[in-house]
């Protein structure tokens, strides 16, 4: 299955863990550092979409720009998320893998298999 895109955050030191665990390199036109190439509303609604999970599933919810601030994610719909992702680049669940029929966000291990198992 192709890798279309990846996002990730340059300083994460899990997300370059994971890329030398994937064995992958940082191709030009397909990897994008989150602090300088946030992707757009529509983009993120896509992969909501396309991947068939729940929108909060997109969330870091451990990101320091959330602690203490008593959002119920469950109550939040699409749109709302989206906003609260694209208020700060740390509140997206990453890496984030493209394909072309699916996409995959976080670094939980069952994530990382299912991305090993598309890359083949």
């Amino acid at each position: 299955m192709e890798l279309r895109k990846v996002y990730y955050l340059g300083t994460c030191d899990t997300c370059k863990k994971i890329f030398r665990e994937l064995g992958l390199e940082k191709e030009s036109g397909k990897f994008f550092d989150l602090k300088k190439s946030m992707p757009d509303e529509k983009e993120i609604a896509n992969w909501f979409e396309l991947s068939g999970q729940d929108a909060q599933d997109f969330i870091n919810k451990r990101s320091q720009q959330l602690k203490g601030k008593g959002i119920e994610f469950e109550k939040l719909n699409d749109n709302q998320i989206i906003e609260l992702i694209k208020s700060h680049y740390s509140i997206l669940a990453r890496p984030v893998f493209i394909f072309e029929d699916d996409v995959l966000a976080g670094n939980s291990k069952s994530i990382i298999e299912k991305v090993k198992e598309k890359l083949g």
